[in-house]
């Protein structure tokens, strides 16, 4: 099969069918163990990056030394890229090169192992998009893990402050972000909750963030209600464990 990193892919460079990626990041519990009781106490749960070993093979090549380099041109990246195997098309890790890369040769046929690592432990699928009316609407991700919204309006009139706030089931605001600026009509407004940077018309804008603002996730396969001061939309991107 043939693998796409960064959006591009190789004719030549195939991933082999005993590619074996892991069910799941590496789960990592800090024990406390307490003298005279049995066993050991869950402290806190470490989510470690996610390894990705991948068995391919290089073929149909007229040079095998030049494909080499054309590969490590493609591969090795100064930052995750997308990876997507199509066998799981709907999944994107976002992935770096880890280690060197070795090929058993025979004159015109290559095969080994090139390990990725993502250091972001998740997985990826579709962007769902929602509109937030003035009386908020409900949202929901299909995800297995929490996801970080990116929350975009563009004003229509001038104001003072925004906010966007997830609520608990009663209706109660359970954590918000907001805003406080003069803004003016046309501003446009991008919250990005991963990052937990705002930007005001292309401007990163961190001075307008209140103290008691909460970058807020949303949970998986919940139906949860979000309420903005002014109408948004939310971008929830499905995250996988």
């Amino acid at each position: 099969m043939t693998m796409t990193f960064n959006g591009v892919s190789k004719p030549f460079v195939h991933a082999t069918v005993d590619t074996k990626r892991p069910m799941w990041a590496p789960v990592e519990w800090e024990m406390v163990e307490i003298p005279g009781r049995p066993g050991a106490y869950l402290k806190q749960k470490k989510i470690k990056a996610r390894p990705l070993p991948v068995s391919m093979v290089i073929k149909g090549v007229d040079d095998m030394q030049k494909a080499k380099e054309e590969v490590a041109e493609w591969l090795v990246t100064d930052k995750p890229a997308p990876l997507v195997f199509p066998d799981e098309p709907d999944r994107t890790y976002y992935a770096v090169i880890d280690g060197e890369g070795q090929l058993d040769e025979v004159f015109k046929f290559g095969k080994g192992t090139i390990n990725f690592i993502c250091p972001d432990p998740y997985k990826y699928g579709p962007d769902t998009v929602f509109d937030i009316p003035a009386a908020g609407t409900t949202v929901k991700t299909n995800g297995s893990a929490p996801a970080s919204p990116v929350v975009k309006c563009t004003l229509a009139a001038a104001a003072t402050s925004y906010s966007i706030e997830l609520l608990n089931d009663d209706g109660s605001v359970y954590q918000g972000v907001y805003l406080k600026f003069n803004f003016i009509a046309g501003d446009y407004i991008e919250i990005d909750f991963s990052k937990r940077r705002v930007t005001i018309s292309g401007t990163k804008k961190s001075s307008a963030i209140l103290y008691k603002s909460r970058f807020f996730q949303i949970p998986p396969k919940k139906n949860v209600k979000v309420k903005a001061s002014h109408p948004s939309k939310i971008h929830l991107t499905e995250k996988y464990k």
